[in-house]
């Protein structure tokens, strides 16, 4: 493991990157290095922090965690979905990467999963913490290498999670000249270690629709007691959003569940309708969230 690190101005976001590609099959050096290069080049590259961790295994996690007490963690590697990512020594499990965010709660307010089938850990780890980038199946080299510049350089230039992460995608659009042609199936570099499931859904899937915001809508919820001049109708309809918002959440957790153990086609298709339908929900639900908390600010 190697550690690069720059000042320690306690007004700067520190930016903690994880790296692990045990297989060598990633151009994880040229994704460093352009994130680097965007945070170096943008205006308010004084209020950042980049700290580095290269081949990183599971003992080095507490270590660097402890040492940098980073805002925002960009893992950039392998994923296998349910197993969980994948270090330079070991698989580690969705529940344990979770907690150990967990324990950071409360410095972090970032985590990008910059890999295939991520989606899954951006889930569990969004519980702890507000602001979380999955990616929902296996996704092109160079798509994820773009949507990492189209970030950063969005934050580097003083703009909100929320609107890096569209930055991002459309990056991956600009970057790719068909991205509906996912020529990762078979020629591309990916960033999996499991074959994809279901070919013909990944065929048709756009590469700048694979990266996943999660917003914990606990962080978005308003407190009357530290903001007494709010409206209390804004209020009342924040609180009432939230309820559905957790069911929704548990539905979708409850069908992915049934997704992983069916083995009927028929049955596979119709759960993923119904995965596709309960997300459209949430994210609806969470942009009504989100123009709330707007209205309240």
């Amino acid at each position: 493991m190697m550690i690069c690190q720059g000042g320690r101005s306690p007004s700067m976001k520190k930016i903690l990157i994880l790296e692990a590609n045990p297989r060598k099959d990633l151009s994880l050096n040229d994704e460093i290095r352009d994130l680097q290069n965007v945070i170096r080049q943008s205006p308010d590259r004084e209020k950042f922090q980049i700290d580095i961790g290269l081949s990183v295994r599971s003992s080095d996690l507490h270590q660097l965690i402890l040492e940098h007490e980073p805002n925002i963690v960009h893992f950039c590697g392998h994923g296998t979905g349910q197993d969980g990512l994948v270090f330079l020594d070991k698989k580690i499990s969705t529940d344990t990467i979770s907690n150990l965010f967990e324990i950071c709660k409360e410095h972090l307010e970032c985590v990008v999963l910059n890999a295939c089938y991520s989606e899954v850990q951006a889930d569990e780890i969004n519980k702890h913490i507000k602001y979380v980038i999955g990616i929902n199946q296996a996704i092109r080299d160079d798509a994820a290498m773009a949507f990492s510049i189209g970030f950063y350089r969005a934050l580097g230039y003083g703009r909100s999670f929320e609107d890096a992460f569209k930055f991002g995608k459309n990056a991956i659009q600009l970057a790719i000249e068909d991205s509906s042609k996912n020529r990762g199936i078979i020629a591309e570099e990916v960033r999996k270690l499991v074959p994809i499931d279901d070919v013909a859904e990944a065929n048709i899937t756009q590469e700048h629709l694979k990266p996943i915001l999660k917003i914990n809508s606990n962080n978005l919820t308003v407190s009357k007691r530290s903001r007494p001049s709010f409206s209390r109708l804004l209020e009342q309809e924040l609180e009432d959003l939230q309820e559905p918002y957790d069911l929704l959440r548990e539905k979708l957790k409850r069908l992915r569940e049934a997704r992983a153990i069916a083995v009927m086609p028929d049955m596979q298709f119709a759960l993923d309708k119904k995965i596709k339908d309960t997300k459209q929900e949430l994210n609806e639900l969470q942009l009504k969230i989100e123009e709330i908390e707007q209205q309240l600010s």
